[in-house]
């Protein structure tokens, strides 16, 4: 039946400042079956979570604008949402310390794959039921 949960696709919140990284990564996730919200910042991702819209996913870069960075977001989102599957991805090759990795919270390095990233969020979503 239309509109039927079965129906739904996963929404994934994606967290990148660098509008050309943002684009390719909205747009290969949105082809691969998932809605995708975009956000710019900490700020922004923050504002989509409190406005009450349904996310299934975070995947968020480590170095964001605004003085918060990804992993203060993903600390944030464990205490507010600790259910919600957070994938951090950064480029910067030293160990992100304070991220403890589980089947809820991972990190992928830069530069990623897409059909590899499209799998870990997959793989993350079925970890939760979603």
């Amino acid at each position: 039946m239309p509109g039927d949960e079965s129906d739904r696709r996963p929404v994934v919140l994606v967290v990148e400042d660098e509008f050309e990284v943002r684009y390719a990564v909205a747009e290969y996730l949105r082809l691969m079956g998932h809605a995708v919200i975009e956000a710019v910042s900490t700020a922004d991702a923050m504002a989509v979570f409190t406005s009450g819209v349904e996310v299934d996913i975070a995947f968020v870069d480590f170095k964001l604008p605004g003085g918060l960075n990804g992993l203060m977001l993903a600390k944030w989102l464990e205490t507010t949402r600790p259910k919600l599957p957070v994938l951090l991805t950064s480029g910067l090759t030293m160990t992100i310390f304070g991220f403890d990795s589980d089947k809820l919270r991972r990190f992928i390095a830069k530069p990623y794959v897409f059909s590899a990233l499209d799998a870990q969020i997959k793989d993350m979503l079925g970890n939760t039921g979603s």
